[in-house]
């Protein structure tokens, strides 16, 4: 097979420093993904990493209709990070974007603000919004949003398979659904319960109380 030919256009920057690396997905051939080029051991451990790297994910798994849960980008990160340690006694910096960090929450809420924002009270301050994140990973979904402040509904058809209807062990949602649909019922079935009793008094144990009228209204939906 002849080699493919790319246009000049594409080739006009090639002998330019690579100024910043950015992940986007975890490579599709991993060994490419980490092929590099190396001059000499020495240099290796001598140089100090001059090029920023940041990545767009943090989830070691992701899931879809699949059987079984995927590697993901975040394990193509820590293998890098191995490589790298390895390689040249250093530890790799990096900078990370997405689920759970709080940088992308803190953009969810600005674009949330500009698209429906907050409405003042009475006595001068922005009433609080109830913000409900939906997921299947808890410790990217659900760590992200509760970290965050936000309401968190875990979904059973992704990454989160339990046994029964127990919560994650390590980072519990609100509550634990079946699938989206489910969620979303479950948030219109607990809005109808706030908007019958004082905002002050409702707290996440309310939530938790939640379940079982939950479940009463999705019977009366079915």
């Amino acid at each position: 097979m002849a080699p493919k030919r790319y246009s000049p256009k594409y080739l006009q920057n090639v002998h330019r420093p690579v100024e910043a690396i950015m992940v986007f997905h975890d490579s599709i051939d991993w060994g490419r993904g980490y092929l590099g080029s190396v001059k000499n051991t020495t240099e290796l451990h001598t140089t100090k990493q001059s090029v920023p790297l940041f990545f767009s994910n943090s989830d070691l798994v992701w899931s879809n209709e699949y059987p079984t849960p995927r590697f993901a980008q975040g394990t193509f990160r820590t293998c890098l990070e191995r490589i790298y340690k390895d390689m040249t006694g250093h530890d790799l910096e990096y900078t990370l974007y997405g689920k759970p960090m709080t940088t992308t929450y803190q953009y969810a809420d600005s674009v949330l603000n500009r698209l429906a924002p907050t409405h003042i009270g009475r006595d001068g301050k922005p009433k609080r919004r109830t913000v409900y994140a939906i997921g299947d990973n808890p410790y990217a979904d659900i760590a992200g949003a509760n970290a965050y402040g936000w309401e968190s509904l875990l979904v059973k058809t992704g990454v989160f398979k339990p046994e029964g209807d127990e919560n994650h062990y390590l980072h519990p949602a609100t509550a634990v659904v079946e699938d989206v649909e489910d969620a979303v019922r479950w948030i219109i079935s607990r809005e109808i319960m706030k908007a019958h009793e004082p905002w002050q008094n409702w707290d996440r144990k309310n939530a938790n109380e939640a379940g079982p009228f939950q479940a009463e209204q999705k019977a009366s939906y079915d």
